[in-house]
């Protein structure tokens, strides 16, 4: 399964992006960074990324997480991780 995302505001300016299958390269990954995208230019600005759904990540997905990171930090934001799975 490609990745789904669900989303849970909880607060203004708090969201929790809920992840579930893989997140891997293709066009599901540009529709999922849109998306984040879009959540912070409505001023969202602590984005909760919770994984405990997420079954992989290729280095796409990684490439993609570190582009949030860095445009959250430049925003005045965070992304902490909720329930990243060891290997």
């Amino acid at each position: 399964m490609v990745v789904d995302i669900a989303e849970q505001e909880l607060s203004p300016g708090v969201t929790t992006i809920s992840f579930t299958g893989r997140l891997v390269l293709g066009n599901r990954l540009g529709e999922v960074e849109h998306a984040i995208r879009e959540k912070i230019k409505q001023g969202s600005r602590k984005l909760v990324l919770d994984f405990s759904g997420l079954k992989f990540i290729d280095s796409a997905g990684i490439g993609m997480l570190a582009m949030w990171f860095g445009l959250m930090e430049r925003e005045g934001g965070r992304s902490p991780l909720l329930a990243p799975r060891a290997r």
